[in-house]
């Protein structure tokens, strides 16, 4: 699936949540990132994330139904149109099941039988919109996905962000002049994982013994 490079980064720009203090999670969280997936790989399935924006899925079907009624007098055409959606809403909790490579297979609801209800987050380079450095964290980016034995859609939340002089052809310097920036590129917010901060206990313990040293003719 090919995308424009600076578009894609700047889609990442929801890490402004980065080490906020989101509803329901009980805590400040963090994006997950490639580094703690390392560090802590055997640990996987018991650390709980969460999901940073909402993820909606659309599955649309249609149906036609022809006939005669009345006796042969009238010819009637019913057409039916379903929509079903299911909402993942922002900063739900899940669990990882499983992890091949780069993606990062989670869970959000209980799977009923035999079909799967499980999401891929693979590994991207993210960018913050306070310029500070760039993580590789998770995201959920597809466009279509298998989910509970049906095909859906992806449907992602609508943003824009500032364009800057990284994006090239884009910006024009006259435009901003020396204002605040007044170019904006429309883009989706895609969904990464989040986790409760990883916490650092250290403990630092002293001991000291106070030489009186040997005289000669002493046994040591």
């Amino acid at each position: 699936m090919k995308r424009n490079a600076a578009v894609m980064i700047l889609t990442l720009l929801a890490l402004s949540f980065f080490c906020s203090l989101l509803p329901g999670c009980q805590g400040p969280v963090v994006p997950l990132t490639q580094q703690v997936r390392q560090e802590f790989s055997s640990y996987l399935p018991d650390i709980q994330v969460y999901v940073s924006s909402e993820i909606l899925l659309v599955r649309e079907s249609e149906s036609e139904e022809k006939g005669v009624i009345d006796s042969g007098a009238n010819i009637r055409v019913r057409k039916e149109k379903t929509i079903e959606s299911i909402t993942i809403p922002s900063h739900t909790p899940g669990i990882i099941v499983g992890g091949e490579g780069d993606t990062l297979q989670v869970q959000f609801e209980s799977s009923a039988g035999e079909t799967g209800r499980v999401l891929p987050f693979s590994l991207r380079l993210s960018a913050r919109a306070d310029g500070g450095p760039k993580h590789a964290i998770f995201i959920f980016d597809l466009e279509e996905i298998e989910y509970d034995g049906q095909r859906y859609r992806v449907a992602y939340e609508e943003g824009s962000v500032p364009v800057t002089e990284t994006d090239g052809a884009v910006y024009d310097a006259k435009a901003g002049g020396t204002s605040a920036p007044t170019q904006y590129i429309a883009t989706r917010l895609y969904p990464y994982l989040m986790i409760h901060p990883v916490e650092e206990l250290a403990r630092l313990e002293k001991k000291n013994r106070i030489v009186k040293g040997l005289r000669v003719g002493k046994a040591p």
